[in-house]
């Protein structure tokens, strides 16, 4: 212990030389924790050559478990989760709460209970903070509960309590203790993969081989290869599916960059603390790949905070959001995900978004994977550097043929999530088409161009409603309207022309044409990414008859400035700050703080909107009404898991015009003007190019777009109205 407390001195003094005193705590806390750790475990082996033994957490939970026969439950349609504590970027999560959106979706109530908050010094264990993490980073529950415990023990202690239609156990530990509950009506469990083999055999492996033989077990089970390991009469399987429609449109709006004389650029999923994810193999191939003479850049990512002192470029991206992830694979030509128990995620996704999938060459990814753009690699090093060097060589040849198929086709519906979630559902509940929510899109359309019919093909692709397609057209001279009559056959069309327009009086105009109360209003730019957008738009407003709309997160077009995209990350990542985990905001005296509201793509009442209809002016009406309406009394909900694509990326005049429109917006209708200077703008710049890892180039690009932003804003400053130009 001597020796190490020499040793944390040592990197203490080294690290803050080289990262400054804030980096060095958060690196000397890490090997702290680490060799406190291997103390303890020594200290144990020590206690056990001497025949000294202490009955440890995990014989405490095994000598627990009980296989209780169920009873019936009452509370009908209610499911209770138990899972490990969560944090940002954990990829199990993310599915759990995918399936359990999507149940809620169809009717049913959730509780999530977390076994082991103690464990994850990251975890808040106060419910509504839990909560409130949860809507951050995975969804906006429309009606769930959290219990927390600090141990296994201690939700042992409290198993009776539990009372629900449903039971899910999500890992090893929480499967068995799912076994202990009596007042369900079901129990399943969730299985993403073979925990049994994330260490050597002991006496969980021993309990679970035992759970899995047996007939009455039910599971749902992550792919072909865990359904036949479970080996029991009721599993049913899903694939780890793609975000199909957000993938597709970020392939469609976006040209992957021709690598023939180049760098190539590699991905690889870095979370070393994930042992079975061979992140310290993934590295033996790629340094046996430069000592080969290749060239390429690696991006990490998956884990914050990582250092790596590498003889090739790298570039260490952290935990990523979900837009952030499916943006950087975007961007790369290889994503190594490796597993050497059931497959990951990242692959089906890479493969999706146009990059060549890395994988392991084992029995169970041979089993599950079908794209042709995932190829399977080693496991030995000189094995897997020649097969790499075979991919990045397909790499520069060209991306393939995927443009001459439709969009149909590189849609990819196998993979969908929403293919999976309904699959499960059926299966588990044998229902079958469920009733739909009635919805009416609504969009102003005026020469919409190319990707207009992308739009449309999103459209059709939302699950769980019936669409009705309403245009206000304003003398379209291209294919606008021919598209709509092709993807719509019954599309309702009203032409205007320009003097007769008005982004207030238009759409309340297209809300006069709608049959359904449930109104979505889109521009014609604004792509949807999510294929249950509008149904959780929907969903949100009809938990509260207070709640008058609902609006969701935009993404910028791929062609857009890094500058542009962070920001807007960053505005949206505010709001759902700004929002409640209960996702309702009706406090007139905050009316300033929850304003933000946008028409390009929201959901409204119809009666409402009817009843209080948009201002006649020529920008921000959006905005207004939600002012209005909250002052009224009334509130709005953000759902931050889905979003659309929709940006502006304005340059010279265009965004001199469209800074001082902006400004004199709030300033005439809420009082409020911000104070910029150049120096504060060009602070700004300097801080997003740290976090976008910008090249100086593009920071002097961005700079030269701030002095024409101050421009905009001294005329601003001289105005009392609000100056807009078509």
């Amino acid at each position: 212990m001597a020796w190490d407390m020499w040793r944390l001195a040592r990197e203490f003094y080294q690290t803050t030389q080289e990262y400054g005193l804030v980096s060095s705590i958060e690196h000397v806390i890490l090997y702290f924790s680490a060799s406190l750790t291997k103390f303890f475990s020594k200290r144990q082996s020590y206690r056990r050559r001497n025949r000294k033994y202490k009955i440890g957490d995990t014989v405490n939970l095994l000598r627990k478990v009980q296989h209780k026969s169920l009873t019936k439950s009452k509370n009908i349609g209610k499911i209770s989760w138990i899972l490990p504590a969560f944090s940002r970027g954990s990829g199990g999560h993310t599915t759990i709460f995918r399936f359990a959106k999507y149940f809620e979706l169809m009717g049913f109530t959730n509780h999530f209970i977390i076994r082991n908050a103690a464990e994850n010094v990251d975890t808040l264990k106060d419910k509504d903070d839990l909560l409130k993490e949860m809507y951050k980073y995975f969804y906006a529950s429309l009606n769930c509960s959290i219990s927390s415990y600090d141990f296994d023990s201690d939700l042992l202690n409290h198993i009776d309590e539990i009372d629900s239609d449903i039971v899910i156990g999500t890992d090893m530990f929480s499967q068995l203790i799912a076994l202990g509950v009596e007042k369900a009506n079901r129990r399943l469990h969730f299985v993403q993969d073979d925990e049994t083999r994330f260490q050597p055999a002991g006496p969980m492996a021993a309990f679970m081989n035992a759970h899995f033989g047996r007939e009455d077990a039910e599971f749902i089970c992550a792919g072909k290869w865990l359904a036949s390991v479970v080996e029991v009469r009721r599993s049913f399987t899903f694939d780890l599916g793609v975000d199909s429609l957000k993938a597709l449109v970020l392939r469609e709006t976006s040209k992957r960059a021709s690598r023939q004389n180049s760098t190539i650029r590699i991905a690889l999923y870095s979370r070393f603390t994930t042992e079975r994810r061979c992140v310290d193999l993934a590295l033996a191939y790629l340094d046996g790949l430069h000592r080969s003479g290749e060239d390429f850049e690696l991006h990490t990512f998956g884990l914050d905070g990582l250092r790596l002192d590498l003889p090739f470029p790298t570039v260490d991206h952290g935990v990523l959001s979900p837009n952030g992830l499916y943006c950087l694979l975007l961007e790369c030509d290889i994503c190594m995900a490796l597993s050497a128990t059931n497959y990951s995620l990242l692959p089906n996704e890479a493969a999706a978004l146009g990059a060549i999938a890395v994988d392991l060459d084992t029995p169970s990814n041979r089993m599950v994977y079908t794209h042709d753009r995932i190829k399977l690699i080693g496991p030995e090093v000189s094995t897997a550097v020649a097969q790499l060097q075979d991919i990045i060589a397909q790499c520069r040849s060209g991306p393939g043929s995927s443009g001459q198929l439709s969009l149909d086709e590189r849609y990819g519906e196998d993979l969908a999530w929403v293919s999976q979630q309904r699959s499960i559902y059926q299966g588990l509940f044998g229902k079958g088409q469920p009733d739909l929510t009635k919805v009416s899109v609504c969009i102003p359309t005026r020469n919409a161009g190319s990707l207009f019919e992308l739009l449309l093909f999103a459209l059709q692709k939302q699950a769980l409603v019936e669409l009705e397609l309403c245009i206000i057209d304003t003398e379209s001279e291209d294919q606008t309207l021919d598209l709509a009559y092709k993807y719509f056959p019954e599309v309702k069309v009203e032409k205007i022309t320009k003097a007769e327009f008005g982004h207030g009086k238009t759409r309340n105009q297209l809300a006069e044409m709608a049959s359904h109360e449930h109104i979505v209003f889109l521009t014609q730019d604004a792509i949807p990414l999510d294929e249950l957008l509008f149904v959780s738009l929907a969903k949100h407003v009809d938990k509260d008859p207070l709640i008058c709309g609902s609006f969701c997160s935009h993404v910028t077009y791929p062609f857009h400035s890094r500058f542009r995209a962070r920001s807007m990350e960053k505005h949206f990542e505010r709001l759902a700050e700004t929002f409640s985990a209960r996702n309702f905001a009706a406090d007139a005296s905050e009316s300033l703080k929850y304003r933000f509201f946008s028409s390009n793509c929201a959901l409204v009442k119809r009666s409402l909107l009817l009843a209080h209809p948009f201002n006649d002016v020529m920008y921000g009406e959006d905005q207004v009404w939600a002012a209005q309406m909250l002052s009224k009394g009334f509130g709005t909900a953000f759902v931050p898991e889905v979003s659309i694509m929709h940006s502006h990326d304005y340059n010279g005049d265009e965004l001199v015009a469209m800074t001082r429109t902006q400004l004199e917006f709030h300033k005439v209708h809420f009082g409020d003007f911000a104070k910029w200077t150049q120096e504060s703008l060009d602070k700004n710049t300097d801080k997003i190019a740290v976090e976008i890892g910008a090249s100086m180039e593009e920071i002097e690009q961005q700079k030269r777009l701030n002095v024409l932003k101050m421009r905009g804003y001294e005329l601003a400053k001289k105005s009392d109205e609000v100056s807009y130009s078509q």
